[in-house]
């Protein structure tokens, strides 16, 4: 499973990666800081879900 994470805070973005990476272990966290960089990201990658 694919997420992505758009925040433009890099401490909650990164604790949130954490926290999701460490309890689910097939689940790959991608982060973006602005819609427009969200878009490059989920033109090259499946997402399922984004937050």
């Amino acid at each position: 499973m694919n997420i992505l994470l758009v925040e433009d805070d890099s401490i909650q973005s990164t604790y949130f990666k954490n926290i999701v990476e460490m309890k689910y272990i097939d689940v790959r966290v991608y982060e973006a800081e602005s819609a427009k960089e969200s878009m490059k990201i989920i033109e090259k990658v499946d997402i399922d879900i984004f937050f």
